[in-house]
């Protein structure tokens, strides 16, 4: 099945708008194996796993500002998966139906997609400038975050964050204030860890605010979408989101790029259902109603956000 969502995300025109319209996306990819360590008791070995941006840090010096990250733009290696079932905290088993994790590490194979990745830390800037050897960008999951682009086009110099500080961090001693001149200072020591002589003009803010309100705007009108999704209003009991994922994408053309981005609802749902009730002496059969738990990852909303302006794009019906 890797193979055929991996051939789906790329597939052109128009493969990746379609992808994301019908495919929920859980993106959480925080670390990696890096490598393995015996365990004399069992014998066996176990893995060995390193937060990425680490990883990605370790090729060169990071910025002198403690929360801002200047990350190594290596390549990644992405394979789609479905993931029908997931498991809450306390081990119960839910259905997903339709979820997709995607498996980044670096294992390069035939089947797996060349991408850059840009992950997340509590009250950090991750920042890289991508490059030309891969096609495909993507975000770890943004549930307050920014994402910013700073693009200039006579270099034709790309460079993305990912931002989570915090308003008031630095009264409670968890780092810096985020403001503009703290970000514009990120980018700055960017620019001359790099030996640009000046900063790349910013093009895109895409924050909180933006995919806060869709999904407010787009919670309202949930059980639309789960029509679109086949799911009938006669077949709802009731239905309600109960939390939100966005997460930017970004295509490569030549030396330009697009990014988009997916907003998922996590939606929890009680389906309607009927259950044949015993027969007694001879009368009609009686049919009582069950509640059905179900939790469904609903795609909401689609937009390309750069090149502007911010354009919706329009749901397709499964």
């Amino acid at each position: 099945m890797s193979k055929a969502l991996n051939q789906a995300f790329i597939r052109q025109p128009n493969g990746m708008t379609n992808f994301l319209h019908r495919r929920p996306m859980l993106v959480e990819v925080q670390d990696i194996q890096t490598g393995t360590v015996d365990n004399p008791l069992t014998g066996t070995s176990m893995p060995v796993r390193t937060p990425l941006a680490e990883v990605l840090a370790a090729t060169r010096q990071p910025s002198a500002n403690p929360d801002v990250k200047v990350l190594a733009a290596q390549v990644m290696y992405c394979d789609f998966e479905f993931y029908d079932v997931i498991h809450n905290a306390r081990g119960t088993p839910r259905s997903r139906p339709k979820l997709v994790c995607p498996r980044i590490d670096f294992n390069q194979t035939a089947e797996k997609i060349p991408m850059y990745y840009l992950p997340w830390k509590e009250d950090k800037r991750y920042t890289m400038k991508l490059g030309k050897r891969a096609d495909y960008f993507m975000t770890a999951g943004m549930h307050g975050c920014k994402f910013e682009v700073n693009h200039d086009p006579v270099r034709g110099d790309w460079i993305v964050s990912h931002t989570n500080i915090q308003p008031g961090a630095l009264a409670q001693g968890q780092g810096n204030v985020f403001v503009q001149d703290n970000v514009s200072q990120g980018l700055a020591q960017l620019t001359n860890d790099d030996n640009f002589a000046n900063v790349c003009p910013h093009v895109l803010t895409f924050g909180k605010l933006d995919y806060f309100w869709d999904s407010i705007r787009e919670s309202g009108k949930i059980h639309d979408h789960m029509q679109r999704l086949g799911v009938g209003v006669d077949e709802i009991q009731d239905a309600s989101p109960s939390a939100y994922q966005a997460n930017v994408v970004g295509k490569r053309s030549g030396d330009n790029w697009t990014f988009y981005y997916q907003l998922t609802l996590l939606v929890n749902c009680n389906l309607k259902s009927k259950e044949k009730g015993k027969k007694w002496l001879g009368l009609r059969t009686v049919w009582n109603e069950q509640r059905n738990a179900v939790l469904f990852d609903v795609v909401v909303a689609v937009k390309q956000v750069y090149p502007g302006p911010v354009t919706n794009v329009p749901l397709l019906t499964d």
